[in-house]
């Protein structure tokens, strides 16, 4: 994977390269670097297992996660003729306190899903904030015109490798 990465970087800086072959190897970079962050998530989730979690706290830039969560997405929900729209209020900070990747995970999961088992309409995602105590609240809002989870289902959403029926 650091080989993909790092030859992919090496061909960014080609300068002969066009507009669109450069968005192309920005997509193929930011997908090797989730590739990768979700084979460190595989053995994060050993540890998790194992009773040894931990959590990784840094500043993140909310905005920029966005705008790479919908160019990851971009070009698997246009190819399937949906509508990927993704939205922050205005009242979201730009950068926050948090765990990057579990934060990057769990969105990834969610609109990964969505696109995988929208056939027709739209998927979007809607980051929004709220004051709450000394701090605020964020809120993310995954919406789809998807087929949706059957009720006997949305208990096992939360255990480790398990999927429903459809998928």
């Amino acid at each position: 994977m650091n080989s993909i990465l790092g030859f992919s970087q090496l061909l960014l800086g080609d300068p002969g390269l066009s507009a669109r072959h450069q968005s192309q190897v920005r997509t193929i970079i930011r997908s090797g670097e989730h590739l990768l962050a979700l084979i460190n998530d595989v053995l994060e989730m050993s540890k998790i297992e194992a009773g040894r979690e931990t959590v990784a706290l840094g500043d993140v830039d909310l905005h920029a996660l966005l705008f790479d969560l919908e160019a990851m997405f971009r070009l698997k929900a246009d190819r399937k003729g949906l509508a990927l729209v993704v939205e922050r209020d205005r009242e979201v900070p730009r950068f926050v306190t948090s765990d990057e990747r579990k934060v990057r995970q769990i969105l990834v999961n969610l609109v990964g899903n969505a696109v995988k088992f929208t056939d027709a309409g739209r998927v979007s995602l809607r980051a929004a904030s709220a004051p709450a105590g000394d701090g605020f609240l964020l809120r993310f809002e995954i919406r789809d015109t998807g087929p949706g989870i059957r009720e006997e289902d949305l208990l096992r959403l939360f255990q480790h490798f398990e999927q429903t029926r459809a998928g």
